[in-house]
C-alpha cells in the first residue's frame, strides 16, 4: 500500500526554531538560532539512537549508506552498510519497494508503503517504511527510510481496542448500578 504526501516539509526561511504558538508564555521567549544548537552530526545520531524505528539512509544505487541499528541476526551495523537496500525486502516486494525509491529520488516527494523484509534466518518481518529525500542543490541525492515494526503497531492497537472494550464495559456497569439505586431510591 502506497501512501503519497503532497505537501513536502520546508525547511524554516530563518532557520531558527521558536517555541510555541501564539498566546503561549513560550511564543513571547526569543528565539534560538540553529547556530546554537550542537553540530547536525551529534544531533542526528542522538535522535537516531533515541528512536525504536530503524532509520536508513539509501544512495541512488539503493545501497544503504546509514543504518541506526540492526535486526535480529546480524551483529554489527557494518554487516550491511553498503548492501543494497532490496536484499532486506520480501522477494514479492522488491520490484514495488525499487519502484517507489527511485521515484522518491526522481521527484523528491515522500512516500509511504509497508513491506515484509527478510533477516539472515530467513524469517519475515512487516513494517510500515516512510521515504523522504535527502536534498542538496536542489535534488534528491539520498533517501531516509524509517520503518516502524507493524507487529509493534498491531500490538498496540489491540491493547488499545482491549482498553476500550474494557471502559464500555466499566461504563455499562456503572450505568446499569447507577439505575437500580435511582429505582431502589
Amino acid at each position: 500500500m502506497i501512501r503519497r504526501l503532497e505537501t513536502p516539509m520546508q525547511p524554516s526561511a530563518d532557520r531558527s526554531i521558536a517555541g510555541g504558538g501564539e498566546g503561549s508564555d513560550a511564543a513571547e521567549r526569543p528565539r534560538q538560532p540553529l547556530a546554537s544548537l550542537p553540530p547536525v552530526e551529534l544531533l542526528w545520531k542522538a535522535l537516531t539512537d533515541s528512536i525504536d524505528c530503524f532509520v536508513t539512509v539509501v544512495g541512488p544505487d539503493l545501497r544503504i549508506l546509514y543504518l541506526n541499528h540492526v535486526d535480529v541476526g546480524f551483529e554489527q551495523v557494518e554487516q550491511v552498510i553498503g548492501l543494497e537496500i532490496l536484499e532486506f525486502v520480501a522477494p514479492e516486494s522488491r520490484e514495488m519497494v525499487r519502484r517507489i525509491l527511485l521515484e522518491v529520488f526522481a521527484t523528491g516527494r515522500a512516500a509511504s508503503y509497508d513491506v515484509n523484509a527478510v533477516n539472515p534466518q530467513g524469517q519475515l518481518s512487516s513494517y510500515a517504511v516512510r521515504a523522504s529525500a535527502v536534498e542538496q542543490g536542489g535534488k534528491p541525492v539520498a533517501v531516509v527510510l524509517t520503518a516502524m515494526d507493524a507487529r509493534k503497531l498491531r500490538e498496540t492497537e489491540r491493547a488499545l481496542r482491549a482498553d476500550r472494550q474494557a471502559l464500555r464495559q466499566f461504563i455499562r456497569t456503572q450505568e446499569r448500578e447507577r439505575q437500580m439505586i435511582s429505582y431502589e431510591i
